[in-house]
């Protein structure tokens, strides 16, 4: 498929068409959207926080070991901030 032309329109939520050889309209999903698994992932490691209230040592070793391969060397990290967030009364991600 060759595209000829692409155009975004922005009017409260974010539209986007695209033209496409032979001439196609497709509708996009907004550029803002958190697809169904990252609201998921969110949740979870909310729920994380606040059982170990930031302290990855509290969590079981198969929840510290989840946590370290989803987010990387910096869970800990990512962990201890989340619980303040929360703490503090910060919006969960979900």
């Amino acid at each position: 498929m060759t595209f000829i032309k692409r155009k975004t329109i922005t009017a409260g939520a974010a539209v986007c068409l695209t033209i496409a050889a032979p001439i196609l309209l497709t509708a996009c999903k907004p550029q803002n959207a958190v697809p169904p698994a990252a609201h998921a992932e969110n949740a979870w490691l909310d729920a994380k926080a606040k059982e170990s209230g930031g302290d990855i040592n509290r969590l079981s070793p198969d929840d510290q070991q989840q946590l370290r391969t989803k987010m990387g060397p910096q869970a800990e990290w990512i962990l201890r901030n989340r619980a303040k967030m929360l703490e503090a009364g910060g919006q969960a991600h979900t």
